[in-house]
């Protein structure tokens, strides 16, 4: 039995296998990138009453607690940051609620100091390194290509590589478009006045 036989006959159980492992995966990315604004009406007034009756305080427990509740509300651990994000929401929903959704998703990108928010240099060097892997691995899949071989077992190699160099080039064109729409709204979201009326 050749080995493009054998890849023929367990194609169907890595594919289940595949399943099995990725469907729960997807499953999970959306839970994580649902935000504030995807809970029901009754979790998100439960979450204004809190942020509304929010103490500062010093006890560790208390404030693991605090971590806890914002996590489950899908908002920032600060208060004054989470509550500026729900007002300018609100105040606009057809110009901020594509800034505010974002925002709340890529909390790795940028810091907060006084519910301001500001890129964090090293996100740009991330996307760099990530789209250079990106481009090394299809050209590189590309070079590695042998158009005379007849099987598919001799093109996974290559296919394998272009296949993870899209997956990455994906993932930063995603991260990019975050960027942009940040950035777009950056500078009103920071001057926002949190006394307008909502």
């Amino acid at each position: 039995m050749t080995a493009s036989e054998i890849f023929k006959i367990s194609t169907p159980f890595i594919i289940l296998i595949i399943s099995a492992l990725v469907i729960p995966l997807l499953k999970r990315g959306n839970e994580l990138r649902k935000t504030f604004f995807e809970l029901s009406a009754g979790v998100k007034n439960e979450a204004i009453d809190y942020l509304l009756n929010y103490k500062e305080t010093n006890q560790p427990l208390k404030t693991l607690s605090h971590k806890i509740k914002m996590e489950g509300y899908k908002l920032d651990k600060d208060v004054k940051f989470s509550t500026k994000i729900i007002k300018f929401y609100y105040h606009d929903r057809s110009k901020n609620a594509r800034f505010c959704r974002n925002v709340l998703k890529a909390r790795g990108m940028y810091s907060v100091n006084e519910a301001k928010i500001s890129f964090r240099p090293a996100m740009y060097l991330s996307l760099l390194i990530f789209s250079l892997i990106a481009a090394f691995q299809i050209w590189f899949g590309h070079k590695i290509y042998n158009p005379d071989s007849t099987g598919i077992v001799d093109a996974l190699p290559s296919f394998s590589l272009v296949a993870g160099g899209v997956v990455y080039a994906c993932v930063v064109s995603y991260i990019i478009i975050q960027c942009i729409v940040i950035k777009v709204s950056k500078k009103r979201f920071n001057d926002f006045d949190e006394n307008q009326p909502v």
